[in-house]
């Protein structure tokens, strides 16, 4: 049996474009090691959690390693990097739109969508099956933890109300 190996990416909005360049080595290194390792000697991704950034890098990844291999292939042309180095700019994350209160975040929520859509949904929208590409460094099964946060915010609110006082004993 492989041994496994689970990876946690913090966030942090500018960090996610160097820990995504660090997840595609340590899967480029995976995939080098597994061709040419047998049963217990293989290494298997089989746990990717993220935190905002991370959880964004986490979930391409996820879905990279177990439906598209090839997608990780080009080091200047995988999701990873599209995602983070081509696909992103400081002007379409500062784009706030008419309905986002800018008092919520400095930035919008839009370009992040777009490129979720472009690198998780977007291959499946023609309702037509697509073929599963497991890469070598996936496990069969990857367990996806994600904690993540529109860039709007969202607007809690509390009634605050004077709680009486405790009596000191």
């Amino acid at each position: 049996m492989a041994k496994k190996l689970a990876i946690t990416i913090s966030g942090a909005v500018s960090l996610g474009c160097y820990e995504a360049g660090v997840l595609f080595e340590v899967i480029t290194a995976l995939d080098y090691h597994n061709r040419s390792a047998d049963g217990e000697a293989k290494i298997e991704i089989d746990v990717l959690t993220g935190a905002s950034a991370g959880g964004m890098t986490a979930a391409i990844a996820a879905q990279k390693l177990l439906f598209e291999a090839e997608a990780l292939n080009d080091p200047y042309d995988n999701s990873l990097y599209r995602a983070w180095v081509k696909d992103i700019d400081l002007e379409g994350l500062l784009k706030l739109q008419a309905f986002e209160d800018p008092t919520h975040s400095l930035f919008s929520s839009n370009l992040v969508e777009d490129i979720s859509k472009k690198h998780l949904t977007d291959r499946y929208t023609s309702g037509i099956p697509v073929a599963r590409n497991k890469h070598a460094a996936a496990s069969d099964t990857i367990h996806l933890g994600l904690a993540l946060a529109n860039l709007n915010g969202i607007d809690y609110q509390r009634d605050l109300r004077k709680r009486p006082a405790v009596p000191s004993i």
